[in-house]
C-alpha cells in the first residue's frame, strides 16, 4: 500500500511529466556551417563526445543540458550515490558558471530533482555545493541516486581518482591526461552519451592530442566531435547581435574561426578553413560518375620522405562540379620518375582523348614532363600562380544551392583530405602563431596533393576562360549526384 500523501503523489506525477517533457531545444544543425547542436545533444557514442565552438555558441548549455537529459531521462542510477562529474578549470568558474549560471540559475536541471537536505556545501552563502545528490528516479530503485560532483583541473590528477563514476562532462580546455583518467573512473558502466568535453580550443598545447587524432583518423572507437557557431547562435537570439558585433571587433582575423566556430588555434591562418570532410567527402566517388564526363590528372613533382611525388585523378561533370576518385602519393626514395610514371600508367586507363583529357603538371620540371610525354603520359604545364590558384579552390569549395562543388573519395584520397585540413600560411620566423599581417605564402611542408589539386582547378578554369567555355553554372536545386554502377576496368573508364 502507497503511504503518500495525494500532495506527494502530485509532485512525484508532477517529477515524471517534467522527466518525460524535457524541454531544453538545440539549434538546427547547420553542418555546413559548422553548427551541430542537435546532433550532438541527441547522440549517444560510448567514446567521449566533444563539442568544439565558438565563445557565447552554446557549447557550455548544450553540453551541460545533454549531460541533465542523460541523468534524468536516458540512464538510471546504478547503485546509491553514483558520482557524476562536472569539471571545469578553477572551482570558482565551475561553481559560478557550471552551478550558478547554468545548472541551477537557468533551471537546466529542475530544483525539484535535488535531495536538498543531502546537499554536502563547501560555501553555502555563496551556494557553492561539493556536491549534490539528486532524488531516485520514479519507479526505479529507490536506494540508488545520481550525485553531481565537482571538481576543476587545478585540483590535478590525484583529485580525479575514485573507485567509479558514471560519467563525466568537461567545460572549457583542459590537460587530455584529465579526460584518460576520467575515462578510467568509467570503466564499470560505460554508458553511451555519458562522457563529455565542450570546449573553444585556444590553446593549441592543451587541443594537440584531439587535433592530431582528427588529423590523422585516430580517434578512439566510437568518439566523436561537433562543432557551434557563435554567428549560428547570434542569428538565433541566443546571444545579441551587439555583442557579437562588439566581441568580433576586437578578434583578429587569425583567431575569428578559433572564436567562431571552434577551428584549432594551432590551424590560425588556415588556407581552406571551410573545407569540411562531411559535405566535401565521400566514398565510392567513381561510382558517382556517369558515362561522357571529362577526366582530368594533375602531377606535383616529387622524390623522398619530405617530397611527396603526388598525381591525382578527378572528373568534372557537366555543371562544374569535380570529383577527385583516387590520388598516387609516393615518398619512396628507392622509385625514379620512370618507375613512378609507369605506376601512374598502371594505376587507370587512359585512352579516350574525348573523355580523357589533360595532365596539369607542375611547370617547374619541364625535363621530367618531357619524361613523361616520352613514355606515354602527356603533360600540359600546369598553371602555377599560388594567390590566384588557392582562390580558386576556395571557391569550388563553397555550396551552390546547398551543394558542394568537390567532391573527394576519403577512402582513396587520404592524403589529399589530411593536408586540405592542416594547409596554412606560413608564419612569421620568430612567432609560434600567425601574425595579423604574415606574408601570404603557403608554408612548403605537406602540401604537394594540395598543390597537385590547385593546378588541377585552377589551370582548368583559365583554360576553359581562353576558349571561351564557362565553367561555372548554376546548379539546380533539385541536382542529384551522377550515379553510374556499370564502370568496369579496361573499358575507358577509372578502374
Amino acid at each position: 500500500m502507497d503511504d503518500r500523501t495525494p500532495m506527494e503523489l502530485m509532485n512525484e506525477y508532477s517529477r515524471s511529466m517534467d522527466r518525460m517533457y524535457f524541454t531544453y531545444q538545440p539549434r538546427k544543425d547547420q553542418a555546413d556551417r559548422f553548427d551541430e547542436q542537435t546532433s550532438f545533444y541527441n547522440s549517444k557514442h560510448k567514446g567521449v563526445t566533444f563539442i568544439l565552438g565558438g565563445n557565447g555558441s552554446g557549447t557550455t548549455t548544450t553540453a551541460l543540458a545533454k549531460a541533465v537529459k542523460f541523468l534524468l531521462r536516458d540512464q538510471p542510477p546504478p547503485r546509491p550515490a553514483t558520482p557524476f562529474w562536472f569539471v571545469s578549470e578553477g572551482y570558482p568558474m565551475v561553481m559560478d558558471v557550471v552551478w550558478n549560471e547554468k545548472l541551477f540559475g537557468r533551471g537546466l536541471l529542475p530544483k525539484e530533482e535535488i535531495q536538498w537536505e543531502k546537499i554536502d556545501w563547501y560555501k553555502p552563502n555563496q551556494n557553492w555545493p561539493f556536491r549534490v545528490p539528486l532524488k531516485p528516479w520514479p519507479d526505479e530503485n529507490p536506494d540508488n541516486y545520481w550525485i553531481l560532483e565537482f571538481k576543476s583541473y587545478e585540483q590535478g590528477r590525484s583529485k580525479m581518482q575514485a573507485s567509479s563514476v558514471g560519467g563525466f562532462v568537461f567545460v572549457e580546455q583542459c590537460p587530455f591526461e584529465l579526460i584518460t583518467e576520467s575515462i578510467a573512473r568509467c570503466r564499470d558502466y560505460n554508458y553511451a552519451g555519458a562522457k563529455i568535453a565542450e570546449f573553444t580550443p585556444i590553446d593549441p598545447v592543451l587541443s594537440q592530442p584531439l587535433e592530431d587524432m582528427l588529423i590523422n583518423d585516430t580517434l578512439p572507437e566510437d568518439w566523436a566531435v561537433y562543432r557551434c557557431n557563435t554567428e549560428c547562435a547570434m542569428e538565433a537570439g541566443h546571444v545579441s547581435r551587439d555583442w557579437y558585433n562588439e566581441f568580433f571587433g576586437m578578434v583578429s582575423p587569425e583567431m575569428r574561426d578559433v572564436r567562431k566556430i571552434g577551428a584549432f588555434a594551432s590551424y590560425e591562418g588556415l588556407i581552406y578553413p571551410t573545407f569540411n570532410t562531411r559535405l566535401h567527402t565521400d566514398v565510392g566517388v567513381s561510382s558517382m560518375l556517369v558515362p561522357g564526363v571529362r577526366h582530368y590528372r594533375a602531377i606535383d613533382w616529387g622524390s623522398g620522405p619530405d617530397n611527396a611525388m603526388v598525381c591525382l585523378w578527378a572528373a568534372k561533370d557537366g555543371v562544374g562540379t569535380w570529383y577527385v576518385y583516387d590520388e598516387y602519393y609516393s615518398t619512396d626514395q628507392n622509385m625514379n620518375y620512370a618507375d613512378h610514371a609507369a605506376a601512374i600508367m598502371e594505376r587507370h586507363t587512359w585512352n579516350d582523348p574525348m573523355y580523357f583529357c589533360e595532365t596539369y603538371a607542375d611547370p617547374a620540371s619541364p625535363g621530367l614532363a618531357r619524361l613523361f610525354t616520352d613514355m606515354g603520359i602527356y603533360t600540359s604545364p600546369a598553371l602555377n600562380s599560388v594567390i590566384e590558384g588557392i582562390e580558386a579552390v576556395r571557391v569550388q569549395l563553397t555550396l551552390n544551392h546547398g551543394e558542394s562543388q568537390i567532391v573527394i573519395d576519403k577512402d582513396m584520397c587520404p592524403n589529399l583530405v589530411r593536408e586540405l585540413q592542416t594547409y596554412r600560411w606560413e608564419r612569421a620566423r620568430n612567432s609560434r602563431l600567425n601574425p595579423k599581417d604574415a606574408a601570404p605564402r603557403p608554408l612548403k611542408k605537406d602540401d604537394h596533393a594540395c598543390d597537385a589539386l590547385r593546378y588541377l582547378i585552377f589551370t582548368n578554369q583559365q583554360s576553359a576562360r581562353f576558349d571561351g567555355i564557362s565553367t561555372r553554372k548554376s546548379v539546380p536545386k533539385n541536382k542529384k549526384r551522377f550515379i553510374n554502377t556499370d564502370m568496369e576496368k579496361g573499358n575507358g573508364y577509372p578502374r
